[in-house]
Formats: C-alpha cells, sequence, structure tokens
C-alpha cells in the first residue's frame, strides 16, 4: 500500500514538475492549499528561485508538512 502511495506521488510530481516551471507561480499560490507532501515539494521548487525573497521564506517555514535538512538549509540560505 505504502509502495503504491509513493508511485503515486512521484507521477504526480513528475508530471506537475514541468508546470510550477513554466507558470508564473507567486506566494499567493500557497496560502489555499493545505499541508502535504506535494506542497513541500512546491515549496522547495519555489524556494530555490532567486526571487524568492526573506519574508516569503520566514512566512512558508511554518507551511511546511515534513521538516527535513534539505528544508532547514535552504531557508537558513535565503534568510542570511
Amino acid at each position: 500500500m505504502r509502495c503504491k502511495f509513493l508511485i503515486g506521488t512521484l507521477f504526480c510530481l513528475l508530471t506537475f514538475h514541468p508546470l510550477l516551471a513554466n507558470s508564473g507561480v507567486d506566494f499567493s499560490f500557497f496560502k489555499d492549499k493545505p499541508q502535504s507532501l506535494a506542497k513541500d515539494f512546491y515549496i522547495y521548487e519555489y524556494l530555490q528561485k532567486e526571487s524568492a525573497t526573506p519574508e516569503e521564506a520566514k512566512a512558508l517555514f511554518g507551511m511546511v508538512h515534513t521538516m527535513n535538512l534539505r528544508f532547514f538549509h535552504l531557508f537558513a540560505k535565503k534568510n542570511e
């Protein structure tokens, strides 16, 4: 069961990743979305952009569903 979930999540991420890169996703995109692994992926991709500000990073820090070292280091890098 867990394997099916992981495969489905991976499929969704690979499918929607080009949509994030091509569309003008801004900070307001995240406000109404529930906490989930998919939202974590989009937050991570958004914070890797140069246009993300430290204020946005601080706000998105509280929206992360599963905090890990990659997120923590990315948030720290944005707040330097």
